[in-house]
């Protein structure tokens, strides 16, 4: 029988990190599904694309009821909170990274995205 090893404090820390970031990306993409999901039920048919998406909700705000225009408010203004707060992770993540000897063997990699971050 092998035996995982305790992590160390250090170790669930970046766990914690790493699972609140991905957390926050999957409750915007969902967002973003719910928003698009919303305003497909009114003829707004919108892309894939987010920035096509808050562009056809902008433009066509004043077609929309008054329930339905500040649903579409609300989950935009969530949605920015949101990316804020992933931008953040992102940023802390990025600086552990730098002081980290396991991340800084993965930036040396071709197309290591975090390489790119921290640049």
């Amino acid at each position: 029988m092998r035996f995982v090893p305790v992590k160390d404090e250090e170790q669930q820390s970046m766990q914690c990190l790493h699972r609140t970031h991905q957390g926050f990306i999957e409750e915007r993409t969902a967002s973003y599904n719910r928003h698009r999901g919303l305003v497909s039920e009114f003829g707004l048919v919108a892309p894939q694309s987010t920035g096509q998406l808050r562009k056809l909700a902008r433009e066509r705000r004043e077609n929309l009821s008054g329930w339905v225009n500040q649903c579409v408010n609300e989950l935009l203004s969530h949605i920015d909170s949101i990316e804020l707060k992933i931008v953040e992770y992102d940023r802390i993540l990025a600086k552990i990274a730098v002081r980290d000897s396991r991340s800084k063997n993965i930036m040396k990699l071709r197309g290591s995205l975090l390489l790119q971050q921290v640049r």
